[in-house]
């Protein structure tokens, strides 16, 4: 059986996708974080690409048409610092701040919704209402919380978020966070796309996107250095917030403030006095073959 759903929609409907990634007319790229059906929930943790930039989102696209029996309940955590959706394992700083989204195409059991920390409830339908987030007013088919824990000594920590849906059908969904107060790591460093053929004047959203992960709140400067070694044609100082981080780099030399030549440069990591991470750059562009 199918009931008539009306939505608003945010982004064309060309964007979106049904599990690998889809080009819509306006050119953005839809890669999910996680699995999306062809009925999707309300609420939906996404990443947009436009060209060369990565940024995340929750959409609310639903279908035209929603199966009634469907099960659409769905839970995300986000890192309300950076802005960033929660890994089921990642790293938090000591003084999180956390972002929750209960959604369902049909409906909560919004008494239902319980949040644990570290295996003590912490919210749950007694305090509910002192944690929704004044931006996003609840209703059945949404609710938002913002859940801000007291300082964090170093070490494992949970984040079990449950619900149930107007049917009685139930869904948690637990993360494992660790608080590292040790000298600073930096994992999984990307650029994307990691072949690049700079535009000038610069256009933002049509740089490259640096991405990495850091194991605690580190000052670092990303710099960006010639195929010779030397430079830096770029050096970008930022606090990196403890899990995922992200931001574009135009392709502009600092020196020349003209685009790179082709070649290959290094994009380094640098915080506390070391280097944290290393990749590479192929900035490659035919006209300069020409």
């Amino acid at each position: 059986m199918l009931a008539a759903q009306s939505a608003n929609y945010k982004l064309p409907q060309s964007i979106l996708d049904s599990g690998g990634k889809k080009v819509g007319s306006a050119n953005y790229v839809v890669e999910p974080k996680v699995a999306i059906d062809s009925q999707s929930a309300l609420a939906r943790e996404s990443t947009i690409f436009y060209p060369g930039f990565f940024f995340p989102a929750i959409f609310s696209l639903p279908p035209a048409f929603v199966r009634t029996g469907e099960f659409t309940l769905r839970i995300a955590a986000f890192n309300r610092e950076s802005g960033m959706a929660l890994n089921t394992t990642d790293n938090i700083n000591y003084l999180p701040k956390f972002k929750i989204v209960v959604s369902d195409q049909l409906g909560i059991d919004l008494s239902s919704i319980t949040v644990s920390f570290n295996n003590k409830i912490v919210i749950n339908s007694n305090n509910r209402s002192s944690f929704i987030d004044p931006a996003s007013p609840e209703t059945t088919r949404l609710s938002t919380l913002l859940y801000d824990p007291t300082e964090l000594a170093a070490g494992s920590y949970a984040l079990l978020i449950e619900a149930r849906d107007t049917q009685d059908r139930r869904l948690s969904k637990n993360y494992e966070l660790t608080v590292d107060t040790g000298p600073a790591k930096v994992g999984s460093l990307a650029v994307s796309p990691a072949t690049f053929s700079p535009t000038y004047p610069p256009v933002p959203g049509k740089g490259v996107a640096v991405a990495f992960s850091v194991s605690k709140d580190t000052d670092v400067n990303i710099i960006v250095l010639n195929p010779a070694g030397r430079g830096p044609d770029w050096n970008f100082k930022m606090l990196a917030r403890a899990g995922y981080n992200q931001v574009e780099f135009s392709g502009v030399s600092d020196i020349s403030s003209q685009p790179l030549a082709n070649g290959i440069y290094v994009i380094k990591v640098i915080g506390e006095g070391r280097e944290l991470g290393k990749t590479y750059l192929v900035v490659f562009d035919r006209r300069k073959q020409q």
